[in-house]
């Protein structure tokens, strides 16, 4: 990760608990810089709450190794006597910013190394919710996994008398089961790409583009296709969505594939074979919190999802946000604080927020209205440019903090 995307990962975790605490009335966790002290961010109006009163600064706790298991020491190379090394910094002489991007980076280089991939609903995405819930808890958070369950859908898809397999993903709300038949190209699937004589008893190739899935699939459908593919009008595979509930299987292809398929059509008669299942799986989401003091009410909750899509490291997505939840974590961990802190890892995200989704619904309406900021931490590392979403007064004093920092 570049110098640039390092500063600004270290600069997004100190706006963040610099946010949390302006939102929620408390005393800052640590000495600003130089340019954040002469910078005075609009007044929150995100809650109507009133601010406990100011307390004197707790001087700063110098941080603490944590317990994230190690691996084998490698036997050091031996020095060269040409030339002595530059003085390493000492981390007390590191700026806030800089020894919370260091911190989240390690957590993060270890993450990925040790518990990558973490695709949603599998016993690798159960072993990542066991190292974070050991992670927070070493730090001293009290911990618990929620569980919840998932219907995760599976998709195959078999050409020609072969049986060709291609990589397929099943559309989100596509129907079950299995279709065979001949393969036609119903291109982008417009009233006018629809064959005269229809599309009964077979399966329609169709390309992504400019009108829902939702329509496409419902057009070949009424025209009596029992199964769609729909192949990437770029490169690179995808995951679609349907508005409702298809009456027959609909799977995605990669572009690539879509046209080797449609290459394969305009040699002759090509059957194929599609099949969606679903099956229900166990997922977790990680709560990590520390109360705060029993006449006040109020809860910060920061998150991100913690889960893969299948067959990918995930170290942007999302161990970077990750990294910054336990960056931030390990940074306040010693600190007392009014509301209640709470750290929340989140499962299954990737089939559609289904962790975030299941935490909510289980609140009641007073858990719900006691939650004053949620701050989400999602793919941080990919840009050097900081991206805000959400809460206009929240955004604007982290913009503004960013600006004063260089950061765009």
């Amino acid at each position: 990760m570049s110098t640039i995307k390092l500063r600004t990962l270290g600069f997004l975790l100190f706006a963040a608990v610099a946010m949390m605490v302006a939102a929620c009335g408390s005393p800052a966790p640590f000495e600003p810089t130089a340019a954040q002290a002469t910078t005075s961010p609009p007044t929150s109006t995100a809650t109507a709450i009133a601010p406990p009163p100011t307390k004197a600064p707790v001087p700063e706790a110098k941080p603490t190794a944590t317990a994230i298991p190690r691996g084998p020491t490698q036997t050091p190379l031996p020095t060269p006597t040409v030339a002595e090394p530059p003085p390493v910094e000492t981390e007390a002489a590191l700026t806030t910013s800089a020894r919370l991007a260091s911190r989240a980076m390690e957590f993060l280089t270890e993450f990925t190394e040790d518990v990558s991939p973490r695709a949603s609903g599998t016993q690798e995405e159960k072993a990542a919710a066991d190292f974070l819930a050991d992670v927070f808890a070493d730090i001293g958070y009290d911990v618990r996994l929620q569980p919840f369950e998932v219907e995760l859908s599976a998709s195959d898809l078999r050409v020609g008398p072969d049986e060709l397999e291609f990589r397929s993903f099943p559309l989100q709300l596509s129907g079950e089961g299995t279709a065979s038949g001949s393969l036609e190209d119903a291109g982008g699937a417009f009233p006018e790409d629809i064959p005269a004589g229809g599309l009964t008893g077979k399966v329609a190739l169709i390309e992504r583009g400019t009108i829902p899935f939702e329509e496409k699939v419902t057009r070949v459908a009424e025209a009596g296709a029992i199964g769609a593919v729909i192949y990437n009008q770029t490169e690179g595979a995808f995951r679609g969505v349907l508005q409702s509930q298809a009456g027959i299987p609909a799977i995605s292809l990669s572009r690539q594939d879509g046209l080797t398929i449609l290459e394969m059509i305009g040699q002759g008669a090509v059957d194929a074979t599609v099949t969606v299942t679903s099956e229900i799986l166990p997922s977790h989401n990680v709560i990590a919190e520390r109360a705060g003091s029993a006449d006040d009410v109020r809860v910060v909750v920061l998150g991100g999802h913690y889960d893969t899509v299948p067959s990918v490291p995930g170290a942007n997505d999302n161990g970077s946000g990750i990294a910054t939840m336990f960056a931030i974590a390990a940074e306040i961990a010693e600190r007392p604080y009014p509301f209640t802190v709470r750290f929340i890892a989140f499962g299954s995200e990737e089939l559609g927020l289904r962790g975030s989704r299941f935490y909510v619904d289980q609140l009641s309406p007073e858990e719900l209205e006691s939650i004053t900021v949620m701050l989400n931490f999602d793919a941080l590392g990919a840009s050097d440019v900081l991206g805000l979403l959400g809460d206009l007064t929240l955004t604007r004093q982290v913009s503004e903090l960013a600006n004063s920092e260089g950061i765009p």
